[in-house]
């Protein structure tokens, strides 16, 4: 049995308001690209369309078809138009937004006036099909508004062909080409954007973790290394969050409520540290998040992470505790080291968290910010070098800790903890 008349228009239009309604950003494709390695390659790509499409007036005009004197004008003004936009793209920077739509909108009037020149009707209005890759570059990279404004301008150029194809070729063949201009300079970019929408709710979906909502392991990445590179100064702040005796809640209340006590933690830690945070489950029952903080203002929330956990009610099951670790570095550190300069901040906060096992659970280490010294000995203050390049102190393998913090913050005196920060957790 095939699908329901109901289904065949309800599933469309679910589809279309969903598009219509979801945030396309030109910015996140722009850096989509750059994350790719391919903005050399778009670049190029755009301007050479620009410069083909300064190519057709220019043809037309030597050709002897355009309608007189002020048309070749016409039509020199828009090879010109175009050849600016083509060398903009090839040697300028990425236009902004704004400068991006006007770059649509400009060759499509360049491409309308350029066709209605053409003394060749029907030359002409094929020459309107030149409207499609506008109209697919606005589907990828501009909003749904944008769109339809190129919708409605390929639109219009075709109506008016339709009367000037009637005159001089009939009704039939006015019908033949206005419909394959619709189906090519108008549906084809709906299409495309449609196509695009779906694509990336997919994309995004398979960077979010199933049971918990939050990012797995490969989305917290990605979006980790983008917060990054917006984030203008502060710290990076990472942390670890481990649930305690994690095993044993499983071997007692079986894996259903296992899975219900994840959730509840990755619920309570995204809530309590705010959307800003990117959160990740990155291993069974371990979770990181990376955050941007003011300058030394990052270490409270592995304790605002630590008390989240161990604060919930009964919705998970059994009361729950998390061990956390804490690293930081200035940002200006280790923007530049991507995904690698992340990795070892989450690697530190890992080591801090496995100490925060060992001190009793249910508390939150804080690695201590690298330094470096100069070559007197003398302490040359917080290390502001790539962070990948930083060895480690001594001592500071999985065994050591630089910190440990569950309140107020006090200096350790032992030997163990020296330039530590330690507040131990409430006992269980």
């Amino acid at each position: 049995m095939g699908p329901s008349r109901e289904t065949l228009w309800t599933v469309p239009m679910a589809v279309l308001r969903g598009c219509w309604a979801a945030d396309l950003q030109y910015d996140n494709r722009i850096r989509s690209i750059e994350e790719r390695g391919v903005t050399v390659v778009f670049r190029l790509l755009v301007a050479l369309c620009a410069f083909l499409l300064g190519c057709v007036p220019l043809l037309v005009s030597v050709s002897g078809e355009t309608l007189g004197p002020p048309y070749l004008a016409v039509e020199g003004v828009a090879s010109v138009a175009a050849f600016a936009w083509a060398v903009r793209w090839a040697f300028g920077r990425i236009p902004s937004e704004r400068v991006s739509i006007a770059f649509v909108v400009i060759a499509d009037l360049a491409i309308v006036v350029s066709s209605l020149c053409d003394a060749n009707r029907l030359a002409g209005a094929m020459g309107l099909v030149n409207l499609s890759m506008l109209a697919a570059y606005a589907a990828f990279f501009h909003s749904q508004r944008v769109v339809l404004l190129q919708v409605v301008i390929s639109l219009a150029a075709t109506a008016v062909f339709v009367p000037l194809l009637w005159m001089s070729y009939g009704w039939v063949m006015a019908l033949i080409k206005s419909t394959i201009l619709i189906l090519v300079t108008a549906c084809a970019p709906v299409a495309i954007q449609v196509g695009v929408w779906i694509l990336g709710e997919d994309a995004a979906a398979s960077e979010l973790d199933a049971l918990t909502g939050v990012y797995n392991r490969r989305g917290f990445f990605s979006r980790a290394q983008r917060e990054l590179r917006a984030a203008v100064g502060g710290d990076v702040v990472v942390l670890v969050v481990d649930i305690d005796h994690f095993k044993l809640i499983n071997d007692l209340h079986g894996h259903a409520v296992g899975d219900r006590v994840l959730a509840a933690c990755a619920k309570r830690v995204s809530e309590a540290l705010g959307p800003a945070a990117v959160v990740g489950r990155v291993g069974g029952e371990e979770f990181a998040v990376v955050d941007i903080r003011p300058i030394g203002g990052g270490e409270a929330i592995g304790e605002i992470a630590r008390a989240a956990v161990a604060s919930g009610g009964a919705e998970s099951g059994p009361a729950i505790t998390a061990s956390v670790g804490v690293a930081r570095a200035p940002v200006v550190s280790i923007r530049d080291g991507g995904v690698e300069a992340i990795e070892v901040l989450v690697d530190r906060a890992d080591r801090a968290m496995y100490a925060a096992k060992r001190r009793g659970r249910n508390a939150t280490v804080v690695a201590s910010v690298a330094r470096h010294r100069r070559s007197d000995g003398a302490d040359a203050g917080p290390h502001t070098g790539p962070i990948g390049a930083v060895a480690p102190r001594d001592g500071d393998g999985p065994n050591r800790a630089s910190s440990v913090c569950a309140g107020p913050v006090r200096i350790g005196t032992d030997a163990a903890s020296r330039n530590d920060r330690t507040v131990p957790g409430p006992t269980r």
